[in-house]
């Protein structure tokens, strides 16, 4: 296990080191504008473009594109978006009256407050040593922000047409063979969860999913997967602990009543919980938990993980699913992020389905 953790550990920070380091903290708390165009509608690019052919055979980009060159790809979209949407603006502007590159209202003493407290600046440094930091940031975001609404009224009247598309998404297929399904398992749109039992942000995402479940019953299919995290050191165990718990059908609570105790995952503690949920027979699910019983289960679903692209806690795949492969074909994302942006995801799939 330690050989295992030592290699996900140099693997994990290869991929996001350098953009830990590159990254200001202080400005990463902060909730920018969207995506660059996200007020306009724009058809994603095809995937199935022919980029060359070999003895008259099509090599598509759907065959070479793997998740870095995507995200290459979704940055260049931002940053030529930024450019277009500048250069429109700046043409309508002296053209039509009403149309400018600068907000009306300046930045304000109150929102430069607002954010410096909101956002817990105290530990970076004072509200003076930062605030004009913080008013710049603020400035630029509320120019890109009018910059997007002067474009969007472009286009609306019918002054701007965007031939710019976005890349259309990035599908991968995951497996769902090892995976503990809640829901209709026969449900043609399935959200796998790959997870970390002593991950803060997991635990948050767990009232956002039980809603899920609630508002998608008989329509979407739940599955969990395991990926512990290196550092969490007891995170394995509590795993394979779940697993053994799976195994006499309680999986459900006790799969809860680790998130409720992440900082207590010894395995005396592991134990105590099966007690805790009525274990119906408790000297099975030791034995089960020493053995290590579903450790391959366990690296099966790290190595799957890792193979997408996993890096972090939580992450989800939702897509098509297709009972027969037990494969899950859609998007990767992660975060605990907002119930509408999960519902604006799968309802998006369930649509899909319903048009075929």
């Amino acid at each position: 296990m330690h050989l295992l953790r030592q290699f996900r550990l140099r693997r994990l920070w290869r991929q996001v080191g350098p953009h830990l380091a590159a990254a200001p903290l202080w400005l990463a708390l902060s909730a920018g504008p969207g995506p660059v165009g996200a007020q306009t509608s724009q058809a994603p690019a095809r995937n199935d473009a022919v980029l060359a052919t070999v003895d008259k055979e099509s090599i598509r980009l759907e065959e070479i594109e793997d998740r870095e060159i995507h995200e290459l790809r979704e940055r260049l979209h931002e940053a030529m978006s930024r450019r277009l949407h500048r250069v429109a603006v700046e043409r309508l502007a002296r053209r039509h009256r009403g149309i400018s590159l600068e907000p009306p209202e300046p930045v304000n003493e109150a929102q430069v407050r607002e954010f410096y407290v909101r956002n817990g600046l105290e530990t970076r440094g004072t509200y003076e040593q930062l605030h004009d930091r913080i008013r710049q940031h603020l400035q630029e975001q509320q120019r890109q922000a009018y910059l997007e609404k002067q474009f969007s009224e472009g286009v609306r009247r019918g002054w701007i047409k965007s031939n710019l598309h976005p890349p259309g998404d990035f599908l991968i297929s995951v497996s769902t063979a090892s995976a503990y399904i809640r829901g209709n398992p026969k449900a043609k749109v399935m959200l796998v969860e790959f997870s970390d039992f002593q991950c803060p942000f997991c635990e948050r995402a767990q009232p956002t999913l039980t809603r899920l479940r609630q508002l998608y019953e008989g329509r979407v299919a739940f599955a969990y997967r395991h990926f512990p995290l290196p550092f969490h050191t007891e995170a394995d165990e509590a795993a394979l602990a779940v697993e053994c718990a799976r195994d006499q059908d309680r999986f459900e609570p006790y799969h809860a009543l680790l998130f409720e105790n992440r900082a207590k995952q010894y395995v005396p503690d592991l134990k105590r919980y099966a007690v805790a949920v009525q274990m119906p027979d408790q000297a099975s699910f030791e034995r089960c938990l020493t053995d290590k019983k579903h450790q391959q289960r366990l690296n099966a679903d790290i190595e799957d993980g890792m193979a997408i692209g996993v890096s972090g806690t939580p992450t989800f795949i939702v897509g098509g699913y297709d009972e027969r492969t037990r494969q899950v074909r859609g998007e990767l994302f992660s975060g605990a992020l907002p119930e509408q942006e999960f519902v604006a995801r799968i309802d998006k799939y369930l649509l899909r389905i319903a048009a075929d």
